[in-house]
């Protein structure tokens, strides 16, 4: 998963940005 992949999901759940451990 790259940077840019996490940024998507964390905004996809803005609620629990903690849930992905990278």
């Amino acid at each position: 998963v790259t940077e840019t992949g996490v940024e998507v999901l964390t905004a996809r759940l803005p609620s629990s940005p903690n849930v992905f451990p990278w």
